[in-house]
């Protein structure tokens, strides 16, 4: 299952990917664009930009927050 995804919603109400990635950096790339055309659109979509650009970016600081969790860890007690 991809760590970051964007998700619309079918007709029978499901979520379907749109968008998927693992890769940080493609996520942050992905926020960096949707952030660049809601600021470019004079009125976005009844919210739903604004609430997939909130979502992804969730996505984000959780996966930071694991990341400095788990730097800290191997800090704290190293493998070997």
């Amino acid at each position: 299952m991809p760590r970051f995804s964007i998700n619309h919603i079918d007709e029978y109400s499901q979520p379907y990917p749109v968008w998927e990635s693992d890769n940080l950096s493609e996520a942050w790339d992905q926020l960096d664009s949707l952030t660049a055309t809601m600021e470019e659109a004079h009125r976005p979509l009844s919210g739903q930009l604004e609430e997939i650009i909130r979502a992804l970016r969730g996505q984000i600081d959780e996966a930071e927050a694991e990341s400095n969790v788990d730097a800290i860890v191997e800090t704290l007690f190293p493998r070997g």
